[in-house]
């Protein structure tokens, strides 16, 4: 029964929870109320606003961690279109067995069309600059620094959008662990109240009988 009252949209048990923690503030002395106390009440919806804040935050830290990864992964990708221009005066048009140190993936002077495979060409030509440093070009900003920034920017991105979709899952359970305690609560008092009516009722009882046999 006390499931059946208590609803499951999170916005409207918040609201029946606040007019319940209102109504303790009158009558839970009078009504006996011990378990799902107005201050134990008010304490569980608390706990479950600040939880729904938190998730909120996670969500937003997670759609700019992931806004922070693909602007890296888009300047990442422009220096590789420079450097790669700067290749081709090097090792030409056409793939050939001197791009094979470069880490031009696939046998193709392209560059990669997937983030993952950019990062790691990114890493690939900071060996080949360093290998090789008469083929850098510092005034294009190609270099063995440059690919090496590239790596490290995409690297942290990556990273930090973990951490975030980390962050982001554990918020989301302790909200949902909070709505369900929260839920508790109301279904509890809901039930407390009940038994302590019955209680009452059956204190009543044996005088109503005692005056209808008289």
């Amino acid at each position: 029964m006390a499931s059946n009252i208590i609803p499951k949209n999170q916005d409207d048990l918040l609201i029946l929870v606040q007019s319940m923690v209102g109504g303790l503030r009158g009558h839970e002395t009078s009504l006996g109320v011990k378990q799902n106390t107005e201050a134990r009440m008010a304490a569980a919806a608390k706990t479950l606003r600040d939880a729904e804040m938190a998730f909120g935050q996670s969500r937003k830290d997670w759609a700019d961690a992931r806004k922070a990864l693909k602007s890296a992964d888009a300047t990442a990708r422009a220096f590789l279109l420079t450097a790669r221009k700067v290749l081709t005066t090097r090792l030409g048009e056409r793939w050939g067995a001197g791009w094979e140190a470069t880490g031009f993936p696939g046998q193709s002077t392209a560059v990669p069309e997937t983030q993952p495979e950019r990062f790691q060409l990114c890493q690939a030509l900071q060996k080949y600059f360093a290998d090789n440093p008469a083929a850098e070009v510092a005034v294009l900003g190609v270099t063995t620094a440059a690919a090496q920034a590239q790596h490290e920017s995409i690297r942290a991105a990556r990273a930090a959008l973990n951490r975030s979709a980390a962050a982001r899952a554990d918020a989301l359970k302790a909200r949902d662990t909070a709505y369900a305690q929260l839920r508790r609560r109301a279904q509890g008092l809901v039930a407390e109240i009940g038994d302590l009516r019955a209680c009452l009722r059956n204190q009543k009882e044996p005088m109503f009988m005692q005056v209808g046999g008289a």
